[in-house]
């Protein structure tokens, strides 16, 4: 060969920069490898070496990795001359690096032929034999495209949204599944159409100028559309267009990504539903109702018009919710809700704040008299009977009123003008309406100060019990005693238990005040019982909340424990409307108290319109006629008629009577006419101490032994 030939065949080996060529003997010893080829295989090039230089002897420490080797090796072992591997190659010291090779072998007789072209390779024996060319290319990125693609591919067809790529007219030209699954329609239907987003008939111009400014000049749209399926359905959707632009800026294609959204938009409008409307009555909550009443105001103000705001607060439903259970008192709740929007005009809204508080806004108000109108209504409506699982249910409303503008011209103004309205009507007997003034207030203030003040006098000892005497009217031997709580405060000196007792009541207060009145009158009841004085039993007033909203027989038996009073010393007296409501529950706390020893008496009896056959199943013991039948006797006719009936009727039933609010000899000796053998009032002495009544018995005590 030619010396000119030799170095062009050369030259042109070590040029290749994409293919590696390298030749091998038997045992894959290199005699050649191209410059590309130390490259490829991260080879080190030896110091006797220049990359030029690529024709080498077999004693050259240059040899392929031993994995490339291995791999070589088992693929000429199976006879294969054309695969594909992937290996981790790097020179030593530095890291490794992930490549994937093509190799093409071609079995050679010897390696005599390429000595004929280099003066570098020594004739020996090892030339003689056969050996291998190898072609390897390095196909990493190639691969990894593919790979790339393969991944896109499958992305394209097992998304879940919706796919579609417009040419640059907008008409469609590949759609995936997701499209149809969405859409209803197949490939075969779409197959250049021009999807609604572009139709001009669809939208309005403003909305396809920001659309086609955005896709030319930011690249990109998106936004919520309402689409239609091929079924006719309408469904919402979030849809993306994007511009894909060619190397000269031309715009080539449209790419369109959307998902429906009706399910998020449907879990939207109920999550709004829920945070702007109660979950049991479906009425506007407490957050909607501010948003509804500030909208109103600005119209108000605007128009020149009043408005209204009616608190509603229902009457002893606590009592019932807490001793039928929350299930009634929910299914009464819906029910009180029905009734208001019938009692309301159609135009005003009914809102539920929360427990058992409704507001109703009015607005559009001309005269003051259209709101008392609507309140009474919805007074009257709410006094009728509701029948909740069988139970008939009673229940009232205290309604407080505010104006806009004469009261507030604030949402919270207005909702607090009338709060404090309807606490008033609370304390004034129920039942009723009131509209805000300033004097309210200011009333309203003296309840907070005194509600913070009553919460303090248990634990600073502000509050004691006095005892009045319950004498023998032929007599006048002390035979028992009555337990009235007195709060004496430092600085408002004693406080009427007319106006404490009631906040006690509506705070939930009594609960612990009137543990604590059961506790030291059983406490007091057996230091008399000790001392041998003759006292046939303490009574204890129990309120309505106690009864209802408390263990309560488990608490008065823990007190018996814990004091270790003899339970027939004590009487607890429950007023008549108590026993009205929820006649079912107190019967049967009734008769827990009663299996435990203690004396049963109904208090301000003839007051409350109890009905006979209620009395009859209760197991009492007493009935105390109430003061207000006692006071004008014996002018009175009427009051001396009731006198007469009720003892009559506590003789029939087989229960003690006692007359409370005795002043007058002459009402004592009308009472003993009667038959009423027991009474207590100012005639006989005026509540006092356990200290001043214990010197009351110990002076009868002292007059008896005289005798």
């Amino acid at each position: 060969m030619k010396p000119s030939d030799k170095l062009l065949i050369e030259r042109v080996l070590a040029s290749l920069n994409r293919v590696a060529v390298v030749f091998a003997d038997e045992a894959l010893n290199l005699h050649y490898i191209n410059p590309y080829g130390f490259e490829l295989f991260d080879l080190a090039v030896p110091d006797n070496h220049s990359p030029e230089q690529s024709i080498f002897s077999t004693d050259t420490p240059v040899k392929l990795p031993d994995a490339v080797i291995e791999r070589i090796s088992h693929e000429i072992s199976q006879h294969q001359h054309d695969f594909i591997a992937e290996f981790n190659l790097g020179k030593q010291g530095s890291a490794e690096q992930q490549k994937i090779l093509q190799f093409y072998i071609a079995p050679l007789p010897s390696l005599l032929g390429i000595s004929s072209f280099s003066d570098n390779l020594k004739k020996n024996k090892a030339t003689q034999k056969p050996g291998y060319l190898f072609q390897v290319y390095d196909i990493t990125e190639s691969e990894a495209t593919g790979k790339r693609l393969q991944q896109a591919k499958i992305a394209f067809e097992s998304a879940a949204e919706g796919i579609m790529i417009m040419d640059d007219k907008t008409r469609i030209i590949a759609m995936n599944k997701g499209f149809t699954d969405i859409t209803g329609f197949s490939e075969d239907e779409m197959m250049g159409e021009i999807p609604n987003v572009f139709h001009g008939e669809k939208y309005d111009a403003v909305f396809y100028q920001s659309l086609w400014h955005n896709l030319k000049y930011e690249g990109y749209w998106r936004g919520e559309l309402w689409n239609t399926r091929k079924n006719g359905e309408q469904y919402s959707e979030w849809l993306t267009l994007t511009t894909v632009k060619d190397r000269q800026n031309n715009v080539v294609n449209y790419v369109g990504v959307f998902a429906d959204i009706s399910e998020l938009k449907h879990s939207q409008n109920r999550l709004n539903e829920l945070v702007n409307h109660d979950s049991l009555t479906g009425l506007p909550n407490r957050t909607l109702l501010n948003e509804l009443l500030s909208h109103a105001i600005k119209r108000a103000e605007r128009e020149e018009n009043q408005l209204a705001v009616l608190f509603i607060d229902l009457d002893r439903f606590k009592a019932i919710n807490d001793s039928l259970g929350h299930q009634v008192g929910d299914k009464l709740l819906y029910e009180v809700a029905n009734r208001i929007k019938l009692a309301v005009r159609e135009s005003d809204v009914v809102a539920r704040l929360g427990g058992d508080e409704f507001l109703v806004m009015m607005d559009m108000i001309k005269h003051k008299q259209d709101v008392e109108l609507v309140t009474k209504k919805i007074i009257k409506a709410l006094q009728t009977e509701f029948v909740i699982d069988g139970r008939d249910l009673f229940i009232g409303a205290s309604v407080g009123i505010a104006l806009y503008p004469e009261h507030s011209i604030e949402v919270d103004g207005l909702v607090n003008a009338a709060d404090i309205a309807m606490y008033h009507v609370k304390n004034s007997g129920k039942n009723s309406h009131c509209f805000y003034s300033a004097d309210l207030s200011k009333n309203a203030n003296e309840l907070f100060m005194m509600e913070n003040h009553l919460r303090r006098a248990l634990e600073r000892d502000q509050l004691e019990v006095y005892y009045q005497p319950q004498v023998r009217i032929k007599d006048g031997k002390i035979i028992g005693a009555e337990s009235l709580l007195r709060w004496r405060h430092p600085e408002l000196g004693m406080v009427s238990p007319a106006k404490f007792i009631p906040l006690a009541e509506e705070t939930g207060l009594i609960l612990q005040i009137g543990e604590w009145v059961l506790r030291e009158s059983a406490l007091q009841a057996s230091r008399w019982a000790h001392a041998g004085y003759d006292l046939n039993r303490v009574s204890v007033n129990v309120s309505g909340v106690q009864i209802q909203r408390s263990n309560f027989a488990d608490t008065v038996y823990g007190v018996l424990i814990e004091t270790d009073c003899n339970p027939r010393l004590l009487e607890l007296e429950i007023t008549e409307s108590t026993v009205m409501h929820n006649t079912e529950f107190v019967i049967s706390v009734f008769n827990r108290i009663k299996n435990l020893g203690l004396k049963l008496a109904i208090d301000d009896f003839g007051t409350g319109y109890s009905s006979l056959s209620h009395l009859k199943r209760l197991p009492l013991d007493k009935l105390k006629i109430d003061q207000s039948f006692v006071r004008e006797l014996p002018g009175n006719a009427d009051d001396a008629a009731i006198a007469n009936a009720i003892h009559a009727m506590a003789n029939s039933l087989g229960f003690n009577v006692i007359a409370e609010g005795v002043e007058t000899e002459a009402q004592a000796a009308f009472l003993l006419d009667m038959g009423c053998e027991i009474a207590q009032g100012y005639l006989y002495s005026r509540p006092v101490t356990a200290t001043q009544f214990t010197a009351l018995l110990e002076a009868e005590r002292v007059k008896n032994k005289t005798e």
